[in-house]
């Protein structure tokens, strides 16, 4: 039997996959920023006025082992944190559910997340439902390796056609690796 409504047309149901709500939400928690339709309690949940000094100085953030967490590790190894009066400690976690478990819990003061945890983890998706809100973007999905501007053009003269293509592949510097080997 067909699925039809009252006047016997089809029903067409909702292809309304994981990927797909979480882009239509994040869509329509946008929009309601942007008209000033954020609720009350994301309102309130950060403070960065003037004067008042830090809230909080001792964090625990939480990261995956990826290259966009470089920001992190690099801060920390650079003494970035302590020059604006932070003492931070870096946590290695094993997957992206437990920083979203440890930040929903406290244990984590903030974490490297994937660009729709915080909006997830506010509506509920996957766990109970916490105010949680990013207060800086750490990459835009443009991870890269980068390469000398010598290397680069090595990689040029190995394998033209490879360097024009997008994205790049490692093929040139295959290529460019092996003639340098063979000349030695």
């Amino acid at each position: 039997m067909k699925n039809t409504n009252a006047t016997n047309n089809p029903v067409q149901t909702p292809d309304l996959s994981r990927r797909k709500f979480l882009k239509t939400g994040g869509l329509a928690f946008g929009g309601a920023t942007l008209l000033s339709g954020t609720p009350p309690w994301l309102r309130t949940g950060a403070w960065a006025g003037e004067g008042g000094g830090l809230e909080k100085t001792k964090l625990t953030l939480g990261f995956i082992p990826l290259t966009d967490c470089a920001p992190l590790v690099v801060a920390a190894e650079k003494g970035y944190f302590k020059k604006y009066g932070l003492d931070v400690a870096l946590s290695k976690e094993a997957s992206w559910a437990n920083i979203r478990d440890k930040v929903a819990i406290g244990e984590l003061d903030g974490a490297h997340m994937l660009a729709g945890m915080p909006i997830a983890a506010s509506l509920g998706v996957g766990a109970l439902p916490k105010a949680t809100i990013t207060a800086f973007s750490m990459d835009l999905n443009g991870n890269a390796i980068t390469v000398s501007n010598d290397l680069y053009e090595r990689m040029v003269k190995a394998d033209p056609e490879a360097m024009k293509e997008r994205p790049l592949s490692a093929r040139a510097l295959k290529k460019g690796h092996r003639c340098r080997q063979s000349r030695r």
